[in-house]
């Protein structure tokens, strides 16, 4: 049978909105996919191949998925399984008491969801404690205070002896939904809304197995798993000298830093960073699981399935959780703390509050800002600016409230206990708590003024050919970015987002809605007009998006057709299922090729793709005992030799040790350094030193390695690279000269 509108008297309103949202989605369809191709394919007519073509690839990339070996990666990735398992369990456990603590009804999988990321949020600054303190060199020091957590623990759960149950509408003040809005009342629309939860748990294991994955992308083998690396063979956390980021809050990095810590040994960097990066990728499951509950408290499950598919279908998250980015880390943080917030301002109304609320909304809003500095503009403010206005609004109002000063002394308690640490710890290390930013105003340590003011422009808006960084042909070009042109998007949820906010602001039925729509539009501002607009910056909206995509695809289901709304969602969710399982895009989905396999890569010097060959040779032909000085290429994970290096925006010690110097002197201060090999990666210094891009020092030229060789100071390596993109030197016991 045929869905009936909410009013039958309307029947002719309804077919033309049918009409008019059929249309305006194929409409946006097909010029979404006219646009070009993620992978900048070209045609024999050197014109840009689209993402229609992208997806008439899709077969041909599954060969990806298993590799070219005969055998199948599945059983070795249990153990990083279980390790990041048990650390999630610990987590959980951790953090059970915390959202026992809040007087809001919590159903099961919000209540798990919210303990998870409560209880990672404290491993994190457990082992920012730690490792302050110089208690990395061994186990022992972490294992002690994650004793001491447990018993800690153990008191909270007496004081707060609260179990998961279902929602209660008496206590939450949101109206929990007692029909199943989206779900389509005839037999075709029934099965097209049973695809969905089946391809988004298709979607959830490749996530899974794709989050095992060992690390390739530049940021994640430059700061997200070098930084915790160096930590744990230092055996502390302090000021990194040559590489800015790693003195950036480092809040989801620390859970590999643990791992690294617990596992110890020599190969313990390895493979506790191989888990600690399984459990970033897990953040992505838990922001769809938190949500798909949330909405479907509102809406229906199938509501909360279409919810959590479009989170999982947009191949953004997908690119970050089985990368080892950490921006979905800040999104999932994000989400749960308004999801918090949602659930407490129709509970401020009724009257109830209690301090144990505002503690987790802050503990929350202070994870995100432990992430990133951006977490704290993106989380932080907005919770600091929730509790004053909700402070000032209720509780004058109502005698049995805390008073002002207790809500801001919880806001306190959970910051302190998440972001403040980090800030404190660059505070004491640096002189600056937001080091490297507004160094020109607050200082840092070795930092120069000209590097700074080049790192200010490098991550802030970037100006046009005219010069301009705000003008509205800025505003139109990353109107486009945002809702066609970026490789991150899926077509449904940026049609049924955008829906979705016109619905709910139009309306203005949902105050705590309304929060939705002000947060996602507060994040947007702040990419636009404090970052250099790159497409990772804008993905902690991913989540919101996704929740706001879910209530246009409800407007749809109760006003047109339940039908039409499944249709829209579940083509979203297998545009993106088709690009995640086949890695269309920005995509790994080397989802069962054995991790010897996909290691033994950087051993392979010509290999192609993912594998750097340079790092390939030098971890196949040098060992322990050489040490390499690394000009130009930051990318230090992955190998396995000592390396010292500098990214672009530290002094380089190459140039601090042999520019401008007599032979005789570079050759002494290279082995009073014990370096045996210098490597001079000139294709990553000419990229830096391209227009609009970070720069680099004038030092080195081909000229000043000509030189050096002719004197003996060093040697060429025989390698099998184009001296033009990179040169392997050998360090010489005497110049040619003696």
């Amino acid at each position: 049978m045929r869905n009936k509108p909410s009013n039958p008297d309307n029947r002719q309103f309804t077919f033309g909105w049918f009409l008019i949202i059929t249309v305006g989605f194929l409409v946006y369809l097909g010029i979404f996919l006219q646009q070009p191709s993620a992978f900048g394919f070209q045609d024999e007519d050197g014109n840009a191949v689209n993402r229609l073509a992208d997806l008439l690839l899709a077969p041909e990339l599954m060969t990806g998925v298993f590799g070219t070996g005969d055998s199948l990666g599945i059983l070795d990735r249990v153990p990083l399984l279980l390790g990041a398992g048990v650390w999630l369990a610990l987590a959980s456990w951790l953090g059970r008491p915390i959202v026992a603590a809040s007087d809001i009804a919590w159903p099961p999988i919000q209540f798990w969801s919210l303990a998870c990321l409560c209880g990672l949020a404290g491993l994190s600054t457990i082992t920012l404690v730690v490792g302050w303190c110089g208690g990395l060199s061994n186990r022992f020091p972490l294992l002690i205070c994650l004793v001491i957590a447990a018993a800690g623990r153990l008191w909270l759960h007496r004081r707060f002896k609260r179990t998961p149950h279902q929602n209660d509408n008496s206590q939450t003040g949101s109206p929990a939904s007692s029909t199943d809005t989206m779900r389509p009342q005839t037999m075709l629309g029934v099965w097209l809304a049973r695809l969905i939860p089946v391809t988004v748990s298709v979607l959830a294991v490749c996530y899974i197995l794709g989050s095992c994955v060992p690390p390739w992308e530049f940021d994640v083998i430059e700061y997200h798993l070098q930084g915790p690396k160096e930590f744990q063979q230092a055996g502390r956390i302090a000021f990194n000298p040559h590489n800015v980021y790693v003195n950036m809050p480092l809040g989801a990095e620390m859970h590999s830093l643990a791992a690294m810590v617990l596992i110890g040994g020599s190969q313990g960097w390895w493979w506790g960073g191989l888990i600690g990066k399984t459990v970033v990728g897990m953040f992505s499951l838990l922001s769809a699981a938190l949500l798909g509950s949330f909405i479907a408290d509102r809406w229906g499950r199938t509501s909360g399935w279409a919810a959590a598919g479009l989170l999982l279908a947009s191949t953004g998250n997908a690119h970050v959780a089985m990368s080892g980015l950490i921006d979905m880390v800040l999104g999932t943080y994000v989400l749960a703390m308004l999801v918090v917030a949602s659930k407490l301002w129709p509970q401020l109304k009724s009257g109830e509050n209690r301090g144990g609320n505002l503690f987790l909304l802050s503990l929350l809003a202070g994870a995100a800002g432990a992430c990133k500095y951006t977490g704290v503009l993106l989380a932080v403010v907005p919770c600091c600016v929730w509790v004053v206005v909700a402070s000032w609004r209720f509780a004058s109002s109502n005698s049995t409230y805390l008073q002002p000063a207790k809500w801001l002394l919880w806001l306190a308690a959970g910051l302190s206990l998440t972001c403040v640490p980090w800030l404190a710890k660059n505070w004491i290390t640096t002189g600056n708590p937001i080091y490297p930013l507004a160094y020109q105003t607050l200082g840092g340590r070795q930092l120069s003024p000209a590097w700074a003011e080049r790192w200010s422009q490098a991550h802030g808006p970037q100006a046009d050919a005219n010069g301009n960084k705000f003008a509205i042909s800025n505003l139109m070009q990353s109107a486009k970015q945002l809702t066609l042109q970026s490789r991150f998007l899926n077509p449904s949820l940026v049609f049924l987002s955008v829906l979705g906010m016109a619905v709910v602001s139009l309306k203005r039925a949902d105050s705590a809605w309304l929060m939705w729509v002000a947060l996602l539009s507060w994040i947007l501002i702040v990419w636009w007009t404090a970052t250099h607009r790159i497409d990772r910056f804008w993905l902690p909206a991913l989540p919101i998006m996704a929740g706001l995509a879910a209530a246009g695809g409800a407007w749809i289901a109760q006003r047109v057709s339940a039908n039409l709304a499944a249709s829209l969602v579940l083509l979203g969710v297998l545009y993106g299922a088709v690009q995640v399982v086949s890695g269309v895009g920005p995509t790994d989905n080397r989802y069962f090729v054995p991790l010897a396999d996909i290691e033994g890569e950087s051993l392979v010097e010509n290999s192609l793709g993912l594998a750097n060959p340079a790092t390939a040779w030098i971890n196949r032909n040098l060992d322990s005992s050489h040490k390499v000085l690394s000009i130009g290429e930051v990318k230090a994970y992955l190998y396995r030799v000592p390396l010292i290096y500098a990214t672009c925006f530290n002094d380089t010690p190459g140039q601090e040790w042999l520019a401008d110097l007599p032979h005789d002197e570079q050759l002494r201060n290279l082995q009073d350094r014990d370096i045996s090999h210098v490597m001079i990666d000139w294709f990553e210094i000419e990229r830096y030193r391209g227009p609009g891009n970070y720069g680099f020092s004038d030092w080195p030229t081909h000229q000043d390695i000509d030189a050096m060789v002719e004197a003996g100071v060093l040697t060429r390596a025989d390698t099998p690279f184009d001296p033009m993109d990179v040169e392997i030197l050998k360090v010489n016991s005497t110049p040619a000269s003696q």
